[in-house]
């Protein structure tokens, strides 16, 4: 974790945000493989891990459960300080309004989806969460499901769906599986030239 935030911190310079990325353990995916509060443990060292690497905020991200969810807030937050928090779940199971209301409950920062099975499960998230919460909210969809190793949603098309998860509330908007620094720029593009059209 060190190590990958000093990488990322020479690759943002001065222009970006350095994010430390805490991901579910293996308690949401193989029941019976780590106890909850074996869970509770790992999420802790490894959020103590990026704050003490210097991190600009702690994002929890790709939860599958609630009950995941609320140890990891409760493992960042104890150790986070100041630092901005962002919890975001990828919506299989449960609902987007109940990750709004533990998020308000525990302090967070941020709520979002990401990942999901694409663009346009992920506008329904941002749709129910805007419905939900006046927490700021990010998304970060994957580009579809992979076909052959290939994932369907091109980058041009990937930018239009950006923009209308801007539409449906998102303020902070990335990409996840299949999305590359090309998918990125694109969405940069397609949101500035659209903010620029508005304006004129």
């Amino acid at each position: 974790n060190g190590a990958a935030v000093a990488a990322a911190r020479r690759a943002a310079g001065d222009v970006a945000f350095v994010a430390g990325d805490v991901g579910p353990t293996s308690f949401s995916f193989a029941p019976g493989s780590i106890s909850l509060d074996g869970a509770r443990d790992a999420l802790a060292e490894q959020c103590e891990a990026l704050v003490a690497a210097g991190v600009d905020l702690l994002a929890l991200e790709t939860f599958t459960t609630l009950e995941e969810m609320r140890v990891a807030i409760e493992a960042a937050n104890s150790v986070r300080g100041d630092l901005p928090l962002v919890a975001s779940m990828s919506f299989g199971r449960g609902a987007p309004e109940h990750l709004a209301a533990l998020a308000e409950e525990l302090g967070v920062d941020v709520v979002g989806a990401n990942c999901c099975e694409g663009p346009e499960s992920t506008l329904r998230a941002v749709e129910a969460l805007a419905r939900s919460t006046r927490l700021p909210i990010w998304a970060k969809p994957s580009a579809g499901l992979p076909v052959d190793l290939r994932y369907p949603v091109e980058d041009r098309d990937f930018a239009t769906w950006a923009l209308r998860l801007v539409e449906a509330g998102a303020r902070i908007v990335g990409g996840c599986c299949g999305t590359t620094p090309a998918t990125i720029r694109a969405v940069h593009d397609g949101i500035t030239s659209t903010r620029e059209r508005v304006r004129t």
